[in-house]
């Protein structure tokens, strides 16, 4: 059996501030890990009408001056 160990003098134990600081920097790693997927899909997205007809799955809307999926 593990016990745990104190510091000197009866000085408080560290583990929960680590257990919080490791909590934070994983919901950090994953949001960013969100925001870069996302962004990435974003990017993907042809801009403008010339770029947009270009590619082979997508077409010009001309009411929302955007490239949408191309029905099937």
């Amino acid at each position: 059996m593990v016990l745990p160990v104190q510091g000197a003098a009866g000085a408080p134990d560290h583990t929960k501030g680590v257990t919080i600081m490791t909590k934070i920097l994983s919901a950090v790693l994953a949001t960013g890990l969100l925001f870069s997927v996302a962004g990435a899909a974003y990017a993907a997205t042809p801009k403008t009408k010339a770029a947009c007809e270009k590619v082979k799955n997508m077409k010009w809307d001309d009411a929302t001056n955007k490239c949408v999926k191309a029905p099937k």
